[in-house]
């Protein structure tokens, strides 16, 4: 099972508890996670890929209409929105 590049018709919650109305879809973010390197001895660096901690995820959303709770998206600040 893949995960699709487009979603339409989901449910969003911004911080799991206030639902957002008339989202027509939006594109996946691309997932990935931070780095961490390595030095040990002098005998190079190595990278190591921290699964459990993801970089910032952005996304374009497309609007049916305009929703009250959706203008919290524009304050420019990090939200958490449960997909």
């Amino acid at each position: 099972m893949s995960i699709p590049a487009l979603i339409q018709e989901c449910s969003v919650k911004i911080e799991g508890n206030e639902k957002i109305l008339g989202i027509a879809s939006f594109k996946m973010p691309e997932i990935s996670f931070k780095e961490e390197e390595i030095n040990v001895l002098g005998l190079g660096a190595h990278k190591e890929v921290l699964i459990g901690q993801p970089e910032a995820m952005a996304t374009t959303i497309k609007f049916l209409g305009l929703d009250k709770a959706a203008l919290k998206l524009k304050t420019g600040k990090r939200i958490n929105l449960v997909l």
